[in-house]
């Protein structure tokens, strides 16, 4: 079976199963297998169990189900790729001090009826914005300076928080429980994302490392943050 995405044309759209508004395409079929992609596939995946900690914490979890909810939540990632809906994981990470906050306000089984709440009524507003395409100008419409208030100012909350700097005393699992990793991991990253020789590297060396490490370059960032 001749793949689709040997008929595509230098920069023509990849093709595609027209599905309504979306635009199907299925692996194998519309693109091929690559390791850099699947390297990106297997670090994102594991780095997404990071929530099993917030979901033991906040809701009184057994391991066991909350890595049920992050593996149906990891697969159902894949809707978004499959339906060419695009996708930029990590974006609802400047939201989580502000949900936990709110959730912290309830007890027991409240906490979760809450959240479910708080999905649905988000599930309500994404589809609006996106029909309605109120949604880039919406974001246009914000200024920079706000988005990068909430950016940096959810940065500082996390680092405050429990996997941040929070005193041992009060049940911090960050820097304090794991200093020595917590700092190399932290350096790394900055090495990797904004070193001037680093970056350099990647374009001049020869070596094929280098070149697989830059073709993994989101793998990079989330090796570390680990």
């Amino acid at each position: 079976m001749t793949l689709y995405r040997v008929k595509r044309k230098t920069g023509e759209e990849q093709p595609y199963i027209p599905l309504g508004l979306f635009k199907l395409r299925l692996p194998f079929l519309h693109w091929e297998w690559e390791i850099p992609e699947m390297l990106q596939a297997l670090v994102v995946c594991v780095t997404g169990t990071a929530a099993i900690a917030y979901l033991q914490d906040l809701f009184g979890l057994s391991f066991e189900v909350a890595l049920s909810i992050v593996i149906v939540h990891e697969a159902l990632y894949l809707v978004n790729n499959l339906l060419g809906d695009p996708l930029v994981g990590g974006w609802i990470t400047p939201a989580i001090p502000l949900i936990m906050v709110y959730l912290l306000s309830y007890q027991g089984q409240d906490r979760i009826f809450a959240l479910l709440s708080l999905e649905l009524l988000l599930a309500i507003l994404f589809i609006t914005l996106g029909i309605t395409g109120f949604a880039s100008k919406l974001v246009r419409l914000c200024p920079r300076s706000l988005k990068a208030g909430i950016l940096v100012g959810s940065s500082f909350t996390a680092c405050l928080g429990k996997y941040g700097f929070m005193p041992l005393d009060r049940g911090e699992a960050g820097f304090w429980a794991n200093p020595i990793s917590f700092s190399v991991g932290v350096l790394l990253t900055l090495y990797l994302l904004f070193s001037y020789g680093f970056g350099k590297l990647k374009y001049t060396s020869t070596n094929s490392l280098i070149k697989l490490l830059t073709k993994a370059g989101f793998v990079l960032y989330k090796v570390t943050i680990i």
